[in-house]
């Protein structure tokens, strides 16, 4: 990819490193349209979501583990992410309106905040830049039987913590 790629930033995997696997499916769509944020008629962040949403509903009756990555949107745009927002919404609806929610948790992150601009030189964009954005779903049933810890993570939603305490 074009695009910064987390996970093979050198030559990539000589096989799937996974199951389920949509590099070769972005790649092809980037090679043939020749645009880093869409594939086909469409931004590849909706295609990756519609997987994501379908990945849940196959496994919904099974433990899994699933981990998607979008940063086509904002990897060197600062205010492009703002047009995925109603995507977000629609994806969330869609995992609580087939019942994901109801037994997963769902954690959606960053990996690093703003990274260039004037804005960056502000304090609150030094902490960004190291400990972005995080967000976390904790279904009901464990909330339920698991109180103590559920208490803990609410806590520490006002702590300083870091990816590493996941």
């Amino acid at each position: 990819l074009k695009l910064p790629d987390t996970f093979s930033t050198r030559h990539g995997f000589k096989t799937p490193p996974t199951d389920h696997y949509t590099r070769p499916f972005f790649l092809t769509g980037e090679h043939r349209i020749g645009n880093l944020v869409c594939t086909k008629s469409r931004p590849s962040a909706e295609h990756m979501l519609d997987y994501a949403l379908q990945f849940a509903q196959e496994y919904k009756n099974d433990s899994f583990f699933g981990f998607f990555w979008i940063n086509s949107y904002s990897h060197n745009l600062d205010n492009l992410p703002t047009l995925l927002e109603n995507n977000l919404i629609n994806f969330f609806e869609n995992l609580r309106d087939v019942g994901t929610l109801d037994n997963t948790f769902v954690i959606f992150l960053s990996d690093h905040g703003i990274r260039f601009g004037k804005v960056r030189f502000q304090t609150e964009a030094y902490y960004e830049e190291r400990l972005p954005m995080l967000f976390m779903w904790v279904p009901h049933a464990f909330r339920e039987t698991y109180p103590e810890e559920y208490h803990i993570l609410k806590l520490n939603q006002y702590r300083l913590t870091t990816p590493y305490d996941l």
